[in-house]
C-alpha cells in the first residue's frame, strides 16, 4: 500500500516514506521565529475575577509537531507549543455518555510540580467527554478534499504521505458519502466532482495521479474548494472541506484575512473546514489552526503513516460526525475557597466572560467520542498555617462550578449543563491510584517547559521523567504514554530549533 501511495515516485522516495515513522526524514526545519509567541495565562485572583471562559478544543497538532522536532534532534520552537494540545494528545479514559451530548468529570490533588512549600497549591483536572455516534449512525458526508500540489510538496513527507492518508480515508467512507477533489499548485484543478464513495476505484485513481509542481496559490485553492462545496452542498448532510497542505508562509496578511473571511462566511452556511498539515519546512501552523478554528473544524499535523491512520481511520467518525458546535466552557471559582487560579494553555481560545451565553460567538466544534481536558493550578485558602476548627466547614465548601454551553448539532438547539466542583474531588492521589491524573500533569509540565512558561521556571525534564517512570507501570497498555516518556528523555540536552 505504501508503494502504491507514493504514486509514481522513485525508490528513494518510497524508502523515505517507509521511514517516516522513525523520524529519519531530514528536510529543513521551520525557523523558530516564524511561530507566533503569545503570553501564557497569568495567575488570577478569584476575588477579582472568579470566572474563566474559553472555547473547547480537541486539537493535538501542536504535540505531533513537537514530537517531530524532538525526533530530529531539536526542541520545538516555543511558539509552536500550545499546552492544551499536549494535554489533549492523551486518553484519560473518561466514561462515555449515551443520552447526553456531554459528560463532565473532575478530579483534584496536590499539584505534582508545585514547590514543596506550596501545600495549598492544587491541580484540578476537568474532563469533557462527548457522546459516541457509531459509523452507521452518522449522517452522509459531502467532502471536498483540497490538496496542495505545489512544487514544495515533492517530498516524501508531503504529497506521498497525503496520498497515503487519502487512500486510507477512501477505504473508510460509507457508500452514501460523496467526494470531490480540488488541487492547487501551478493551477487549480477539480479532479473529482461529487463522486460517490462507492466508486472507490475512481477516487483512488485520482489520488494516485497527483503530482507536485509550480507555486502555491492557497487563496485560489480555497476559493475553488468552497465553490465546489457550495455547489455540492446537501441539507442534512455533513458538508466539510479537508485542506491538506505543507504550509502557507508566503501568504500576505491581506490574503490570509481573505481566506479566513471565506472560512467564516461558509461556516455560517453549514460548511466546515478541517486542516491537516504535512512537512515542517515552511509550515504555517498558526494560520492552519486559525482556519480550523474559524471553520468549526479540527487541526491536525501528520508526520508519519501511523499518524495518518490515527487521523483518517481511528478518528474519522469524530472528524466527520459533529455532536456540538460553538462549545464553550466557563469555570466559576468560589472566592471563599480559591484564592487564585491559572488555566494551563487555551490562550488563543479565550472568550470574554460576558460572552459565555452570547450564542453568536464562534467557539469549538466537538466530534463523536471526542474529549477535551483542562487543567487549572489553584491556590486554596486555609490550612497552610494549620487548619482551625472553624475552618473545617469552609473546607467542605465547593471549589466552584463548571458550565458547558453548546449548540446541539442534531437539534440545532442551545443547551447548557453544569457540575459543581465539590470538596470531595480533592484527594491525596498517587500514580498507582490515579495514573491518568499524573499523565495529564506530566504532559502539561513537559509542554510548559518546552514553551518556556514563566510558571515552569523551577521545573525540569528529569523531574517530569521521574513522575512518568512512576506512573507508566500502572498504564501498561498505553503506547502514547510510553511515547511521552521517550520524548521527555530525548528532549534533555537538545538544542533549541534554529
Amino acid at each position: 500500500l505504501i508503494d502504491e501511495a507514493v504514486g509514481g515516485g522513485d525508490a528513494r522516495a518510497k524508502s523515505q516514506v517507509r521511514g517516516l515513522d522513525a523520524g529519519d526524514d531530514r528536510s529543513e526545519l521551520q525557523p523558530a521565529a516564524s511561530f507566533r509567541v503569545v503570553p501564557v495565562n497569568p495567575w488570577t485572583m478569584a476575588a477579582e475575577d472568579a470566572q474563566s471562559t474559553f472555547a473547547l478544543d480537541v486539537d493535538t497538532a501542536s504535540y505531533t509537531l513537537g514530537r517531530r522536532y524532538i525526533q530530529r534532534g531539536f526542541l520545538p520552537p516555543a511558539g509552536s507549543v500550545r499546552m492544551e494540545e499536549y494535554i489533549n494528545a492523551f486518553d484519560y479514559n473518561y466514561a462515555n455518555t449515551s443520552d447526553q451530548v456531554f459528560r463532565i468529570s473532575a478530579a483534584a490533588a496536590p499539584a505534582p510540580f508545585a514547590d514543596p512549600g506550596q501545600v495549598n497549591t492544587k491541580l484540578i483536572k476537568i474532563g469533557i467527554k462527548g457522546k459516541v455516534i457509531g459509523r452507521d449512525g452518522r449522517k452522509p458526508a459531502n467532502l471536498v478534499l483540497v490538496v496542495d500540489t505545489s512544487g514544495s510538496m515533492a517530498r516524501p513527507d508531503r504529497l506521498p504521505l497525503i496520498q497515503h492518508s487519502l487512500e486510507l480515508l477512501a477505504g473508510e467512507l460509507s457508500p452514501h458519502d460523496k467526494v470531490s477533489l480540488v488541487t492547487f499548485g501551478a493551477q487549480v484543478v477539480t479532479l473529482l466532482d461529487q463522486t460517490p464513495a462507492s466508486n472507490k476505484q475512481a477516487i483512488i485513481q485520482a489520488i494516485r495521479s497527483l503530482q507536485a509542481s509550480g507555486p502555491t496559490n492557497l487563496l485560489k485553492g480555497v476559493e475553488a474548494g468552497y465553490a465546489q462545496a457550495a455547489q455540492a452542498h446537501r441539507s442534512g448532510a455533513i458538508n466539510r472541506i479537508i485542506l491538506c497542505s505543507d504550509g502557507i508562509a508566503t501568504l500576505g496578511e491581506t490574503e490570509a484575512d481573505t481566506i479566513l473571511g471565506y472560512v467564516e462566511h461558509y461556516r455560517k452556511q453549514g460548511i466546515s473546514c478541517t486542516t491537516v498539515g504535512y512537512g515542517i519546512g515552511a509550515y504555517d501552523d498558526d494560520l492552519m489552526e486559525k482556519l480550523a478554528n474559524k471553520g468549526d473544524g479540527t487541526h491536525h499535523f501528520v508526520d508519519s503513516r501511523t499518524q495518518a491512520r490515527k487521523v483518517f481511520v481511528d478518528e474519522l467518525t469524530a472528524m466527520l460526525a459533529t455532536i456540538a458546535k460553538d462549545a464553550k466552557i466557563q469555570v466559576e471559582f468560589n472566592p471563599q475557597r480559591v484564592r487564585r487560579y491559572r488555566l494551563i494553555g487555551y490562550e488563543n481560545r479565550a472568550i470574554a466572560d460576558k460572552d459565555f451565553r452570547n450564542d453568536t460567538i464562534d467557539a469549538g466544534e466537538v466530534g463523536s467520542g471526542q474529549s477535551s481536558t483542562a487543567l487549572y493550578e489553584v491556590e486554596l485558602i486555609g490550612h497552610d498555617h494549620g487548619a482551625q476548627a472553624a475552618q473545617v466547614g469552609a473546607e467542605q465548601a465547593d471549589l466552584g462550578t463548571v458550565y458547558v454551553r453548546y449548540r446541539n448539532a442534531e437539534t440545532d438547539k442551545i443547551e447548557e449543563i453544569s457540575q459543581r466542583l465539590s470538596a470531595d474531588i480533592m484527594q491525596d492521589c498517587t500514580p498507582a491510584i490515579t495514573p491518568r491524573f499524573f499523565l495529564a500533569a506530566s504532559a502539561a509540565e513537559f509542554a510548559e517547559i518546552l514553551r518556556g512558561s514563566e510558571h515552569a521556571r523551577g521545573g525540569s525534564l528529569p523531574r517530569v521523567q521521574d513522575l512518568l517512570e512512576k506512573t507508566l507501570p500502572h498504564l501498561p497498555l498505553d503506547e502514547k504514554a510510553r511515547e511521552l516518556l521517550d520524548l521527555v528523555r530525548k528532549a534533555q540536552g537538545l538544542p533549541k530549533a534554529p
